[in-house]
């Protein structure tokens, strides 16, 4: 097995950098959860609807709008839905319009 040379000052400052990066989106989800009971995930869902037609989208839709996968943004509407942020059926609106 080879060694690969230590980083040089360019790359250990871009891989900090890349590091801050990569931990703030745990950050900002601590924040809001602590500010608002929300998580970073149900706020971005709440965000999308309320800048869509109606306040309506679709389940599927509403998963790649907000990069989470299908399983995942049913439970976070599952969730929103309980704590009544919304009503079911095939498109999904905040507030329970």
């Amino acid at each position: 097995m080879t060694l690969e040379a230590p980083l040089d000052s360019d790359e250990e400052r871009f891989w900090r950098a890349l590091m801050r990066v990569v931990a703030l989106p745990k950050a900002l989800d601590d924040d809001l959860l602590k500010a608002t009971g929300l998580t970073l995930s149900e706020y971005t869902v709440l965000m999308h609807l309320s800048e869509a037609d109606g306040g309506e989208l679709r389940v599927g839709d509403l998963a790649s709008s907000t990069a989470l996968s299908l399983s995942r943004i049913s439970r976070v509407v599952n969730s929103l839905q309980a704590r009544g942020w919304g009503k079911g059926g095939t498109t999904t609106t905040p507030g329970g319009g």
